[in-house]
């Protein structure tokens, strides 16, 4: 990269940069960076990132100290400044095109957006995909990582990065590999053979990994549905032999990532909460304490760790510091496992999250229709029946349509459909009939089931990786209208080595259903 410039040009250009880079970090105020830049005659492109990151860096500050981040974006200076990187990013290396990448990414924009923020992104990727072997590992990841965050997902793009990728895929870094994974989910692409050596390549770097790189991992994993069992449990492996090498933040982390994997037990649960407890517990924020209960409901924990009501007590406490997410997440926590004690609180969690609009975000409205549904069922008379609106009532359906849609297609589905259908009628008991399978359907008004069959009064569901709850709390409240239910674990259903054992399996789950109910 380096032999593209004569020694003394680079030397000099690299000099200025290093001190633009060093000037721009004593600024403590976005105006002292923009007078800066407004004094500055014809500002080469390659000094213009250090201004960009230092007033992501401000703005980030501010935000803590409740300050108003977003007044940059009326000014006139800074837009100035970004209209001019974008015009003369086709002279950028590979590593001020990922340093570029980085720093808007790190940009707090305003809620309508920022258009120049968004052709500044184009051009990044436009002048990368020239760029070919002229990234490593770390740009790369970096590079992706950064434009996803800024909404990048052109085709051409995309292609660049996979090829780019596998090219030097042996080269990468946990980190690298996990930042690029990440970036490919936040573009809404997955792409199977990227995933495949991605998986293969940090299997072979788990003795590299650290704290952080577990973490990140996990989460990553957790938010892709990504079902990877060997990798999995040798990241449990290390990491529970080490906890004590992870801070408060990444145990909490940690915990909410293996959890919606359906990756822990009553024993790792335990082993988490004990470290929780080790550290100062009591310093989680509030909307950790409710993902940290909410982990522990996702467990189906049936240990007695006092930690568990302890997290509840300290939730309870901070309801009014809570986001819509936590309030859900702990509302859902408190009914799956069944705390009475916190009715009161419970009630209050209620109102505040009737109290706004219905959100967009699925997992939410799906979290919040457990919880609606459980309210009737097992606290009648909790809540005002006018509470819940009729504009939450419709997100939460719709939002459930489309879930059951998203698994229309599924392999999983298809497989256990075909299973059911193949189970042949017996001579007497509970199976005489064979099984009629109705998909997505509506059971007793309440839910939508994978599979139903009405005459026979059996829902069965799948607990796969997506669904941003366990089974939990829908069966419990479908067996109390009187359904018989099936919940098929995910990683249950990949144990088996054939269909006989598939379906063997299927039919004694489906049979004591029946005849239990």
């Amino acid at each position: 990269m380096l032999s593209r410039f004569p020694p003394s040009r680079y030397c000099t250009s690299t000099r200025r940069f290093i001190q633009t880079k060093t000037l721009a970090r004593t600024f403590r105020d976005i105006q002292d960076v923009l007078e800066f830049y407004d004094g500055q005659v014809a500002l080469p492109v390659t000094q213009l990132e250090p201004l960009i990151s230092q007033i992501a860096f401000i703005q980030a500050s501010q935000k803590s100290n409740q300050g108003r981040p977003d007044d940059v974006f009326a000014d006139k200076r800074f837009l100035k400044l970004l209209l001019q990187a974008s015009s003369d990013m086709s002279s950028c290396d590979s590593s001020t095109l990922s340093r570029f990448a980085s720093a808007i990414a790190n940009i707090s924009i305003p809620r309508g957006g920022c258009q120049e923020i968004v052709d500044l992104a184009r051009s990044i990727s436009e002048v990368a995909c020239k760029r070919t072997n002229a990234f490593s590992p770390s740009t790369l990841s970096s590079l992706v990582f950064g434009l996803a965050t800024r909404g990048v997902s052109d085709p051409q793009f995309i292609e660049f990065v996979k090829i780019e990728s596998l090219k030097m895929m042996q080269d990468f870094t946990p980190e690298n590999a996990i930042m690029l994974l990440e970036g490919f989910r936040r573009m809404n692409v997955f792409d199977r053979e990227l995933t495949d050596n991605v998986v293969e390549r940090l299997t072979d770097e788990v003795d590299r990994f650290t704290a952080r790189d577990i973490v990140n991992c996990v989460g990553v994993f957790s938010k892709l549905s990504l079902g990877r069992g060997f990798l999995l449990r040798r990241l449990t492996k290390v990491s529970f032999e080490n906890l004590s090498a992870f801070n408060q933040g990444q145990l909490v982390k940690l915990f909410g990532g293996l959890a919606r994997l359906r990756f822990t037990t009553t024993q790792s649960v335990d082993a988490l909460l004990e470290a929780l407890e080790g550290g100062d517990l009591r310093k989680l924020s509030a909307n950790q304490f409710a993902e940290v209960l909410f982990s522990v409901a996702m467990s189906n924990y049936t240990g007695g760790s006092g930690t568990v009501n302890l997290v509840a007590d300290l939730a309870c406490e901070k309801i009014d510091s809570l986001s819509l997410t936590g309030l859900v997440d702990l509302a859902w926590a408190l009914m799956t496992l069944e705390s009475s004690q916190h009715r009161e609180a419970l009630k209050m969690i209620l109102t505040k999250i009737y109290s706004v609009p219905a959100p967009s975000n699925r997992a939410i409205l799906l979290k919040a229709l457990e919880v609606t549904n459980g309210v009737a069922i097992e606290y009648p008379g909790l809540i005002k029946k006018d509470m819940v609106s009729g504009q939450w009532k419709s997100a939460m359906d719709d939002a459930e349509k489309l879930e059951m849609n998203r698994f229309e297609n599924a392999r999983l589905h298809s497989e256990i459909l075909a299973l059911v259908e193949s189970i042949q009628p017996a001579s007497e008991g509970v199976l005489m009939d064979k099984i009629t399978l109705q998909r997505a359907s509506q059971v007793e008004g309440l839910y939508r089931a994978d599979f139903y069959d009405a005459e026979k009064n059996l829902a069965i569901d799948i607990d796969t990786l997506a669904r941003p709850t366990t089974l939990v709390l829908k069966h419990r409240h479908l067996m109390t209208e009187g359904v018989a239910v099936v919940g098929l674990n995910y990683w249950e259903t990949r144990r088996f080595k054939n269909f006989e054992e598939q379906q063997a399996y299927l039919k004694s789950r489906i049979k004591k259903a029946l005849s239990s109910r």
